[in-house]
């Protein structure tokens, strides 16, 4: 399952998403966020941080991705994307 992920946080979600077999991009505006989330996944799940890809973007300006089965928006405003 390929899955976008906005506002990736400190990657709690993202862990759990994983173990469930997805295959994550992340889009997260803040790097500090975006560093955490990926050094959490990478010691508390490392045997499926391998399909985790975390990106400092705003998908508010477009979302690249295609072929995605699930989005999550974890946004103030998600309608906007």
């Amino acid at each position: 399952v390929r899955v976008l992920e906005s506002g990736v946080g400190s990657g709690a979600l993202s862990m759990g998403m994983l173990r469930a077999g997805a295959q994550i991009t992340g889009y997260e505006v803040r790097e500090d966020f975006a560093e955490r989330a990926q050094t959490n996944v990478e010691r508390f799940a490392p045997a499926v941080a391998g399909n985790y890809d975390v990106q400092i973007r705003d998908c508010y300006e477009g979302i690249d991705e295609r072929h995605l089965d699930r989005v999550v928006l974890d946004l103030p405003e998600p309608w906007q994307v």
